[in-house]
């Protein structure tokens, strides 16, 4: 692992980038209308799907921590009060579908910020050959990077109907 120079995020022995995020923090921009909590049999069920998914060979974020704040939390799908519990986890970047689907939905969607979106993408890691068209080159990664994480998750009995993760 490379340290982070001033401006510089910090990456990892192959260059790429690496992203802490929490999940069960609060509201952020995509809790959409939730109130960004995560309960704590939720973030014991993350860690242990990421676990088998990993020891599979499957690509997935890798979970660091999983702690219980001591919030009680009110869900309608299990007993409640349940408990809490916030989760932290490293991937490789934070650019997801819903990524791209924010920028359309937010007050005053633009091609402008979308296409910011979009360059931070294919300036992250896209591999672009020489002569290739970009805009084609970003859609066949994405495309192909999608196929084989799901191929990944449907493999080893893991699927959850939300395509909104990291490829």
């Amino acid at each position: 692992m490379t340290g982070a120079l001033p401006g510089r995020p910090l990456e990892d022995d192959a260059g790429r980038l690496l992203d802490l995020g929490t999940k069960g923090s609060g509201r952020t921009p995509w809790s959409r209308d939730g109130d960004g909590r995560l309960t704590l049999k939720g973030g014991v069920r993350e860690v242990l799907a990421t676990e088998m998914l990993e020891a599979l060979g499957v690509y997935t974020s890798k979970t660091f921590s999983c702690s219980r704040p001591g919030e009680q939390l009110y869900r309608g799908d299990e007993p409640s009060p349940t408990r809490s519990s916030v989760l932290v986890r490293l991937g490789h970047s934070h650019i997801r579908f819903g990524s791209f689907q924010r920028t359309w939905h937010s007050a005053t969607p633009s091609a402008s910020s979308s296409c910011s979106t979009t360059r931070c993408a294919i300036s992250a890691d896209l591999i672009v050959g020489e002569g290739e068209d970009t805009p084609a080159a970003f859609l066949r990664v994405v495309g192909q990077r999608s196929a084989r994480l799901c191929a990944g998750w449907m493999t080893a009995g893991f699927v959850h109907g939300v395509l909104n993760t990291d490829t």
